[in-house]
């Protein structure tokens, strides 16, 4: 008999930490050039650690989107607030 295992990832929403940091270190990107490659330089490495594990293209894809939704949403509160760093 076999068993099948679902794996669940830690949600990527509740990684505060690593949320804000990114927001504040893409905030202080000087060029959307330069905010585009760091965005490849956190996602990149996150997706493939969610299909290490696992998790199909899908799901992988859809961790990363949310993760960056709630980067996108940080930056925006933050820049809001005046803070930057």
């Amino acid at each position: 008999m076999t068993h099948q295992a679902t794996i669940i990832p830690f949600p990527v929403t509740a990684r505060v930490r690593k949320i804000r940091d990114t927001a504040l270190k893409l905030l202080e990107r000087p060029t959307v050039k330069s905010a585009e490659h760091y965005r490849g330089q956190v996602l990149d490495p996150m997706r493939a650690s969610f299909l290490r594990i696992g998790l199909s293209e899908e799901e992988a894809d859809e961790q990363t989107r949310v993760f960056w939704m709630a980067v996108q949403a940080e930056a925006a509160r933050l820049q809001g607030t005046g803070v930057t760093a």
